[in-house]
């Protein structure tokens, strides 16, 4: 019996409700004797009829019915209860031992046949199972009721996190100004704006002359002024790097922009800083160069403020707007060079595979990264691969790494992971390719696609569907990258990744940085919860990987345990 827990199954069967009908008075009177040892909630009826009209009117737990009675018989009446209730059990009690009427009640799909003159084991036996199979009803719904609960709480928790951490994302911990990062953000959000991006001049003599104690303090009043002045413009404020600043609106005229600008730069220059420092008070008068942009001059908004910026410096002028023919000349020549580059690689096998060791508890992985040899030297994907995006070349590249290493792992016994965008896994030709290679070269258990996660999703079915597909298939996922760009944490429950690779922005500076830690701290705990590994990319030296060592992180990857190399290198140093 599932309930041995006899109090339990005592408790549990005197609270359901009971529905028996019988037209004998004797018999009936009999079999409630019977049935009062086991229910406490046991109603009656003396026909079909009445029997279906109370159960219209109340929820029955288990029915016990008789097969001959007047005005509607034992099986008409189950017939009709069952197109209302069909999991409600029925059992059925009768004096008819025919094969006729056993087998209609089979069809039924009734619980229990109890012949009379009743055998009391056989009852009690009959009795026992229908309310065993109460229970585990109802102990189904109460595991789902407790699971969806634990979901919503879970889910709960992860919100409050992920909005913790988005705080903490979207911040500077000097200046409190939202950050680059935000900047970002905000700039895709809208359909026209303005940018003006403002470089203090020569502030690292600051941090010389004071200290940077006193440069820090220069940094707050520098953006308290700032702010102060962009909130009468309707500006957003940003921190965007150590001594640069960014206003962000909604797109005016370009006279009204250039005037901003002016008076901007005017109040700036001309307005002392003040600045507390024991023991006496330091005025800073501070210059600035600013760069801007135009929504209506394209949608980099950022990119173009900053090619403006720095074209205001190299002309040493005090502020400068962007023009399509400031970027021309460089843009044409970037693109030239790069698919030069790239098709020569391609026709002349110039594209070369490096491995870089990632060390985890046991065993060292190595990612795949794809480099250019031109004439001695090596040009990493920086120099080409942004230009060559839209191109065909971009699928060709990423087809040669594949086969590249592919071929190489299959005559080894190490892992190996390969870089994919959301692109590459909704072109049905990488795609393709991919399961050619892991058939052929069975590599299936050792291969991590490192998913880049800097790019949006458009098609989130799609890359589910791909991921789905290569788990099947035994391989594994990783997210590269994590907390740069596109860093949604609800998205991480969708692609169930087996390894979270945090981005070497928030790891490289996390022995000095508070607010990189405890974003890297709020990062490894999340992925714990979610039973995901944890990798921490760009390791560059022993006391960083000291820093990260008590937050829980699984693998490494960095300088410190070696670097990209044409051939897999043991790691420089161990992690157990």
């Amino acid at each position: 019996m599932i309930m041995d827990d006899i109090k339990k199954f005592v408790e549990f069967s005197k609270g359901l409700c009971v529905l028996y009908l019988e037209d004998n008075d004797q018999a009936r009177h009999s079999t409630l004797d019977l049935l009062k040892n086991f229910f406490d909630h046991i109603d009656t009826a003396v026909h079909g009829k009445e029997g279906l009209k109370k159960t219209r009117q109340k929820r029955y737990d288990l029915i016990l019915t008789d097969i001959h009675m007047p005005r509607l018989d034992g099986i008409e009446f189950t017939k009709e209860f069952r197109k209302e209730n069909p999991h409600t059990p029925v059992i059925i009690i009768s004096a008819h031992n025919e094969t006729e009427y056993f087998l209609k009640t089979l069809q039924l799909g009734i619980d229990g046949y109890i012949l009379k003159p009743m055998n009391l084991d056989g009852f009690v036996n009959t009795i026992k199972k229908s309310i065993e199979k109460l229970y585990l009803l109802h102990e189904n719904k109460r595991h789902q009721h407790n699971l969806s609960k634990l979901i919503e709480e879970k889910t709960s928790q992860l919100n409050l996190k992920s909005q913790e951490l988005e705080l903490r994302y979207y911040h500077d911990s000097l200046t409190k100004l939202t950050n680059r990062i935000a900047l970002k953000k905000h700039i895709s959000l809208l359909e026209r704006g303005e940018l003006l991006l403002l470089d203090i001049n020569r502030f690292s003599a600051i941090n010389s002359i004071y200290g940077t104690q006193t440069g820090d303090e220069a940094l707050r009043a520098f953006a308290k002024l700032l702010q102060s002045i962009a909130l009468e413009k309707g500006y957003r404020t940003y921190r965007v790097s150590g001594d640069r600043f960014a206003l962000l609106s909604n797109g005016r005229d370009e006279r009204g922009i250039m005037e901003t600008a002016s008076n901007l730069f005017y109040t700036l220059t001309h307005k002392p800083l003040r600045i507390n420092t024991a023991p006496r008070e330091i005025e800073l008068n501070l210059s600035v160069t600013i760069g801007i942009a135009l929504q209506s001059c394209g949608t980099n908004l950022l990119e173009q403020a900053e090619m403006a910026l720095k074209q205001a410096k190299k002309q040493h002028k005090p502020l400068l707007c962007y023009t399509p023919e400031l970027e021309m000349e460089n843009s044409y020549k970037n693109v030239f060079n790069a698919l030069s580059l790239v098709k020569e690689a391609l026709k002349n096998d110039g594209v070369r595979a490096y491995y870089q060791p990632i060390v985890k508890p046991g065993e060292t992985t190595y990612e795949c990264l794809m480099r250019i040899e031109k004439g001695g030297e090596l040009y990493t994907p920086y120099n080409f691969l942004p230009q060559v995006k839209h191109t065909p070349y971009y699928i060709e590249l990423t087809k040669r790494m594949i086969d590249k290493t592919f071929e190489f792992f299959r005559h080894s016994e190490h892992s190996f992971s390969i870089n994919l965008s959301f692109e590459d896994m909704m072109t049905p030709e990488i795609t393709r390719l991919i399961k050619e290679r892991l058939a052929q070269t069975g590599t299936s258990e050792q291969l991590i696609i490192e998913i880049l996660e800097s790019e949006s999703i458009r098609n989130f079915g799609k890359i589910r569907s791909f991921i789905e597909e290569m788990k099947t298939l035994g391989v594994r996922i990783a997210i590269d990258d994590f907390g740069s760009g596109y860093s949604n944490f609800s998205y991480l429950l969708e692609l169930n990744p087996d390894f979270l690779k945090i981005d070497g922005s928030l790891i490289k500076d996390i022995d000095s940085n508070e607010k990189a830690r405890a974003i890297v701290k709020s990062i490894a705990s999340f992925a714990k919860e979610l039973r995901i590994k944890t990798i921490a990319e760009f390791t560059h030296s022993q006391r960083v990987y000291e820093q990260l060592q008590p937050l829980g992180i699984y693998g490494y990857q960095g300088y410190l345990f070696g670097k990209p190399s044409p051939t897999p290198q043991q790691p420089l140093i161990r992690h157990e």
